[in-house]
Formats: structure tokens, C-alpha cells, sequence
């Protein structure tokens, strides 16, 4: 099990990303909402259809990492399964993955501190990228790390994270 802990402030991320800039620091994964250039430059549109998540223009959020390229999208809990079980997509080196997690325990205060756990239940890794697994669920951990208990719609300004990706099951998509 490994545990992460991060200071979530809220910010507009065109601000952070200026102050970031203009101070040489390279930023990872930060929650935003997603510009409606992006919305129509990765597809968002048609894969809220897919997954049937409303698609209301200027809600739509993500955690994201602009230089690597990668991002992570709650799409939708487990309805009759548990609102527990929520599934996610993961898009990473250009290929889009579904991630299926267990939100399993937390506690806290609305805009103080918390804590989250995740179980990782499955991943579905494109055949191309199996050989990068480790990295994935790597970077996945970063991400859900920064996600925390509700992404943008968090009421936690600081949350612990705690993983257990034991042994899920993945699987090769097309």
C-alpha cells in the first residue's frame, strides 16, 4: 500500500500555469477545467457519450499533466454496483485506457484536511503498452495522488491518498 499527500489549492489553472512559467517550474498534474479547445482536441465530447457521462460545456474536468501529455477523467460511479465503484479514463502516450477503482474508506472536513483510499480493480492497457505496465500504474498513482477525493469538486484543501493496486486485473484493449 502506498499513501501520497498533496495541498490542493484552488486556483485557476491559466494563472498557475503563467506563475509557473514565469518561475522556470515544471508542473505535473494539476485538476482544471478543460478548455473547450481541448474538449474538441482529445474527443472529450464523444467519449462522455460512451461512457453516458453528461457532457455540460464548461464543467467538464480533468487531472492533468500538460507536458507529458497525460490526463485522468472520473466518468462515472457504479450506480447499482456501489457508488464506490467508479470508473475513470486514463489517457497516456496517446492511448486512451478505462481504469476501474474502488473508492474504499476516507475521512475528513470540508475545506480541511482528508484522506482517500483507492483499490485499483482493473486496467485495460492497449497491447502496445504493456511492456510500459510499471510506468502506467506509476503515473496513474501521480495522478490519482493530485485527484484526491473529488478532483476540482474536492472539498478537501489537503488530502492524503492511499493505493492499493495489489493485483488487478489488466487487460489488453484495441
Amino acid at each position: 500500500m502506498m499513501t501520497a499527500s498533496i495541498t490542493l489549492a484552488k486556483h485557476s489553472s491559466d494563472r498557475i500555469e503563467q506563475f509557473n512559467q514565469e518561475n522556470n517550474i515544471i508542473m505535473a498534474f494539476v485538476n482544471e477545467c478543460v478548455s473547450e479547445e481541448d474538449v474538441n482536441k482529445y474527443g472529450l465530447e464523444a467519449i462522455d457519450k460512451r461512457y453516458f457521462t453528461a457532457h455540460v460545456p464548461g464543467c467538464v474536468t480533468w487531472t492533468r499533466d500538460r507536458e507529458r501529455d497525460v490526463y485522468l477523467r472520473f466518468m462515472r460511479d457504479g450506480g447499482e454496483d456501489g457508488m464506490w465503484r467508479q470508473k475513470f479514463t486514463f489517457y497516456w502516450k496517446e492511448m486512451l485506457m478505462e481504469v476501474g477503482l474502488d473508492h474504499v474508506g476516507g475521512s475528513g472536513e470540508r475545506g480541511g484536511k482528508g484522506t482517500v483510499e483507492w483499490s485499483l480493480r482493473y486496467l485495460s492497457i492497449p497491447e502496445t503498452l504493456v511492456a510500459s505496465r510499471e510506468q502506467i500504474l506509476a503515473d496513474l498513482r501521480e495522478a490519482l495522488s493530485v485527484y484526491g477525493g473529488g478532483g476540482v469538486y474536492s472539498s478537501y484543501t489537503e488530502c492524503t491518498v492511499t493505493f492499493d493496486f495489489g493485483s488487478p486485473l489488466l487487460w489488453n484493449s484495441t
